[in-house]
């Protein structure tokens, strides 16, 4: 549980640098519920779309990290590929923002944004829709990955999130 003085916190955000792919590793693992990637993936994001990732810090402690990267083809709209919050410093509003610091940081802002959520991920569902209230946009859903897609494992299916379009932020 929190109080309101936990909002306070000071928050200190900056994109990865290649080290940092392997706390993005661990940080994953510790979440719960996110589809863990090889610590090779996380180096990947870490170091190639670090200008598309941030990580969220308290006292010089990870305690969240958002990567995504532009759609191939398009320098418009953003990819949300993944969110971890560590699960001590849940229900604070950290991930939103950082969404929003990674929004304002972006050189180029997008006009869309776009992430694949699962149909039982509420704390997601809420986190996108809380967003596009925020940036004054519309939020649609759509067909994304369906669960034959990822077979052999089970997987549940993966729905289309995208906001947009954004306006002047």
């Amino acid at each position: 549980m929190y109080n309101n003085l936990d909002i306070l916190v000071p928050y200190s955000w900056r994109h990865p640098d290649l080290q940092d792919g392997a706390t993005m590793h661990e940080l994953a693992c510790r979440c719960g519920g996110l589809d863990v990637n090889s610590r090779y993936a996380y180096l990947l994001l870490a170091h190639h779309f670090r200008h598309t990732c941030l990580l969220g810090a308290v006292g010089g402690k990870t305690v969240g990290f958002v990567s995504g990267y532009w759609i191939p083809g398009s320098r418009s709209e953003l990819f949300v590929w993944q969110i971890g919050v560590d699960p001590a410093w849940r229900i604070r509003g950290v991930a939103g923002s950082m969404l929003r610091e990674l929004i304002r940081r972006l050189d180029k802002k997008p006009c869309f944004i776009q992430a694949t959520v699962g149909r039982s991920n509420q704390a997601s569902r809420r986190l996108f829709a809380g967003l596009a209230r925020h940036l004054g946009c519309r939020l649609t859903e759509g067909v994304g990955y369906k669960e034959e897609l990822f077979a052999p494992e089970t997987h549940e299916a993966e729905e289309t999130i995208r906001l947009g379009p954004m306006p002047r932020i």
